[in-house]
C-alpha cells in the first residue's frame, strides 16, 4: 500500500495517493504502535503528499510530531531527526518563513556535515536546500558561494557528467547572472 501510494504520489495523484497513504498511517499505527520507525516514516511520507497538496498547516503539524518522536527515540543528531527537520524547513520556505527555513537548514547542514561528512550526499543535498532558500531571500552572493563548493564535490563525486552535477552548474549559472543582474542594477 505505501509503494502504491508512492507511485500514486510521483505520477502526481496527489489525492489517491493521500488516501492511500492515511490508511497506511492507521495501519501502522495500529499493528506497529505510535513510535515505531516505520509508522513515523509513514507520517513524514504523509506530510510530504499534504505538502504537495498545498495543505501545509497540516503538513507541518505532521511534521512536528515526527520530529518530536524521532528526537524523543533516537536522539537529536540521528539522520531521521535531520530530515524531518529539513521537512519543516521545506514546509516553512514554502509558506514564505524563509529566515526560519534557512535557521533550520543551516542547523542541519552544520550537523551533517560533523556526522556524515562533507561529501555525503545527505550533506550535499542539505546544502542545495539552503542554497535554494538563500536565492529565495535574495542572498545571491550566500547562494552562489555555497553552490560553487556543492559543484566542486559533485564534479569529485560524481563526475562531470551526471546529472547532479550538471544540475548544481546550471543553479550555479543562475547565480552568477543574479549577480551580474544585481551589480548592473547598482
Amino acid at each position: 500500500m505505501g509503494n502504491l501510494s508512492d507511485t500514486y504520489r510521483f505520477q502526481g495523484k496527489v489525492s489517491e495517493a493521500a488516501t492511500l497513504q492515511e490508511q497506511v498511517l492507521l495501519k501502522r499505527k495500529s499493528i506497529l504502535g505510535e513510535d515505531h520507525m516505520d509508522t513515523l516514516w509513514s507520517m513524514g511520507l504523509l506530510a510530504a503528499i499534504y505538502q504537495q497538496q498545498g495543505r501545509l498547516t497540516e503538513a507541518n503539524e505532521l511534521n512536528l510530531e515526527t520530529l518530536r518522536k524521532r528526537k524523543e527515540i533516537l536522539g537529536q543528531d540521528h539522520p531521521h531527526v535531520l530530515l524531518s527537520l529539513e521537512n519543516i524547513a521545506s514546509v516553512y520556505r514554502q509558506q514564505g518563513k524563509l529566515s526560519e527555513a534557512a535557521k533550520l537548514n543551516e542547523e542541519v547542514l552544520m550537523k551533517r556535515r560533523v556526522i556524515s561528512g562533507e561529501e555525503h550526499m545527505d550533506t550535499l543535498q542539505s546544502m542545495e536546500s539552503l542554497v535554494a532558500i538563500y536565492q529565495q531571500q535574495g542572498r545571491i552572493s550566500d547562494a552562489a558561494k555555497l553552490n560553487e563548493e556543492v559543484l566542486l564535490k559533485r564534479r569529485v563525486i560524481s563526475g562531470e557528467e551526471h546529472p547532479d552535477t550538471l544540475q548544481s552548474a546550471d543553479s550555479l549559472a543562475e547565480n552568477q547572472q543574479e549577480r551580474i543582474s544585481e551589480v548592473a542594477e547598482q
